[in-house]
């Protein structure tokens, strides 16, 4: 007789340190395109296949804890797994609940950064490494508190320890914040290959090239300013309303003003 594998045996089950399984994975349950009737148990999608992780921020969830979860998944998810926030999925005693497309599987009780991490890498497998990537999102965080002290070369220090490490998501924001740190210390050329880094690591962040903006206002050179803040508008058009285009753009006009009546 003719053997056949049970599709469960086909599931990676995120586990613990302990070798447990993970208390916050669950599988989704998906129809069979054949038979409708039989259903069959579907694993999360590979890391190339995944499109989005939606966290609940409704109140139960976010009482628990889950805004939290959104910012830590946000900070360290890799590139082609986008985050976002979302309502009420149910459910609620099991908070902070996820849901992930596609499969529509749901997680429960992520209510951590090392569970958001763990998250993470069941779904996308061993090239993810958690914990390296929960130790740059504290080093970032770090630098940002130095920043806003008015210590930038800590902020430097910090962050270019988290941009070794080589994150598997958000090293543009590295970046990105590493070429204000740099600027604010007086590094302008520094400044401005974080914030170029930072361009061609995300196309579609506008804050980078605000940074590169920045960094080129300082070097002097108001024409290719005036076309990195032309392109953060170009990419976000809603990006006029932030200070920090407001800012750019005010010392941009007072610098050609200065210069067309000297």
């Amino acid at each position: 007789m003719k053997s056949t594998s049970s599709p469960l045996s086909q599931i990676r089950i995120p586990q613990l340190d302990d070798g447990s399984r993970a208390p916050w994975f669950e599988y989704a349950i998906v129809q069979s395109p054949r038979l409708s009737s039989t259903p069959r148990w579907s694993a999360v999608a590979k890391t190339q296949e995944l499109a989005e992780i939606r966290v609940c921020v409704n109140r139960s969830c976010g009482k628990l804890g889950s805004r939290a979860t959104l910012e830590v998944l946000s900070g360290i998810a890799p590139q082609g797994v986008a985050v976002s926030s979302c309502g009420c999925l149910g459910r609620c005693g099991a908070g902070p609940n996820l849901f992930v497309l596609p499969g529509g599987a749901i997680f429960g009780h992520c209510s951590t950064p090392a569970r958001a991490a763990q998250l993470l890498s069941g779904i996308c497998g061993s090239d993810f490494d958690p914990w390296r990537n929960l130790e740059a999102l504290s080093l970032k965080k770090m630098g940002e508190e130095e920043l806003e002290k008015g210590n930038p070369h800590s902020a430097v220090e910090l962050l270019t320890k988290a941009i070794e490490l080589i994150p598997s998501g958000g090293l543009h924001m590295l970046y990105k914040t590493r070429s204000l740190a740099r600027l604010r210390r007086g590094d302008n050329e520094g400044a401005f290959e974080d914030a170029k880094e930072a361009c061609e690591m995300a196309p579609g962040f506008p804050q980078a090239y605000i940074c590169k903006g920045d960094a080129l206002l300082a070097m002097g050179d108001l024409h290719a300013a005036e076309m990195a803040y032309s392109t953060a508008l170009s990419v976000d058009p809603s990006i006029r309303r932030s200070n920090s285009f407001k800012t750019g753009i005010a010392k941009l006009q007072e610098m050609l003003r200065v210069t067309c009546t000297s």
